[in-house]
């Protein structure tokens, strides 16, 4: 359904079509998936075939968008939503995933600004359901291929909807400064990776830095980019603070099948540093003399 806001003051109409947002200002549009789309198959639900919103869902988004209001689209749902077909009709998406019986209250309190968004995506979302690997739900078994998420999407030169870790907030922040506390390690030490974040907005808000490893010039099979490490920081505007992750370099090992154990490769290791896995402008590089 649909909420509106007109005025000086904000005027509720709940409405399943867009006549309610007939002298609106700005429209809110509430979609939503329920336990039969994706719930446990004992309370009768089960997995999604699809990726997408129902029909007439996407057909409400649009008919609102249509109208030239101001279109806020809000999705309550378990996992990854495609939007192709109305994303770019849309000023802005949420996702609220299941709220609790309180999730009215904090999702009013965003979008009217008091509390800013922080939230990031633990998962990497698909522009259509073929860019993902083939999961059925109606074949006795299923085939896991070496890489999943962000993994996958990296291997296969994938373009996503959403990156694993992408959020958005009311402000915006700028990263510099990297600094490796060494550029020589053992396979027993462990790495301070240090970074300048700055608020370069207006408002106070939370960043979340992360840092991934890749394996230029690895010998084995490996994912060409790996989360191994985070740190939230929030700042208030045009304030900067030095965000210290630590990374022990044990953690940068894969698992050798032939000698059933894992291992540190004995070469260099990039370092990278940014706001989600397809933002990275940091990079760095430490040489580990494993063991």
């Amino acid at each position: 359904g649909i909420q509106t806001a007109a005025g000086d003051g904000v005027q509720v109409v709940t409405n399943k079509d867009a006549s309610a947002a007939a002298g609106a200002d700005v429209v809110v549009v509430v979609v939503a998936l329920t336990p039969q789309d994706e719930g446990e198959a004992i309370l009768d639900g089960g997995d999604r075939d699809e990726l997408g919103l129902h029909a007439e869902d996407e057909a409400l988004i649009q008919e609102v968008a249509a109208t030239g209001k101001t279109t806020i689209v809000i999705m309550e749902a378990g996992g990854p939503i495609t939007m192709e077909a109305w994303k770019e009709q849309a000023d802005a998406i949420v996702m609220a995933w299941y709220p609790g019986m309180e999730g009215g209250t904090a999702l009013g309190s965003l979008l009217f600004g008091d509390i800013n968004f922080s939230g990031r995506l633990v998962q990497t979302w698909p522009k259509t359901l073929e860019d993902e690997p083939v999961f059925g739900n109606h074949q006795a078994e299923t085939d896991f291929n070496y890489f999943h998420g962000y993994r996958h999407f990296d291997e296969n030169d994938i373009e996503p909807l959403f990156p694993f870790g992408f959020g958005l907030s009311y402000t915006s922040f700028e990263l510099s400064n990297l600094v490796l506390s060494d550029t020589k390690v053992n396979e027993s030490d462990s790495l301070s990776v240090t970074v300048d974040v700055k608020n370069a907005g207006k408002r106070r808000g939370v960043e979340v830095v992360q840092l991934y490893a890749s394996y230029p010039n690895t010998l084995v099979r490996r994912a060409k980019m790996e989360l191994k490490g985070y740190a939230r920081v929030e700042l208030d505007a045009d304030e900067t603070k030095t965000v210290t992750i630590q990374l022990s370099v044990a953690d940068l090992a894969y698992y050798d099948m032939e000698q059933k154990k894992w291992r540190v490769e004995a070469l260099a290791h990039r370092i990278h540093v940014g706001r989600n896995a397809r933002d990275l402008p940091l990079v760095g590089e430490v040489a580990v003399n494993a063991q």
